[in-house]
């Protein structure tokens, strides 16, 4: 599955390298796209990746509209969700102070 999501989204292929951890989280009823009316939990199974191939595009009919790659000092500029920033923790890295509103 998640070779999968890293090609649709992406446009890449990869390979599996490791296992950073496992996140979960929950969506209020009011922030569903689809109005569904109830909360949604949400895990995140996250992994280490080496890319294989293609080409990076965004997300072809799907629900990402840009694909990009950040060098990890410009991180502070961009919104990052709670589960990117986990990430960046769990792999040792910086994780940028949230921008403020």
């Amino acid at each position: 599955a998640c070779l999968r999501e890293v090609e649709e989204e992406t446009g890449h292929t990869c390979e599996l390298t490791g296992l950073l951890g496992v996140t979960t989280g929950t969506v209020p009823a009011e922030r569903r796209l689809r109005g569904e009316g109830v909360p949604l939990l949400t895990v995140q199974v996250l992994h280490t990746a080496r890319l294989t191939g293609g080409t990076l595009r965004p997300e072809t009919d799907g629900s990402s509209v840009d694909a990009r790659w950040f060098r990890l000092d410009a991180l502070e500029d961009v919104p990052l969700s709670a589960w990117v920033r986990r990430a960046l923790e769990l792999a040792g890295l910086p994780v940028p102070a949230e921008p403020s509103r």
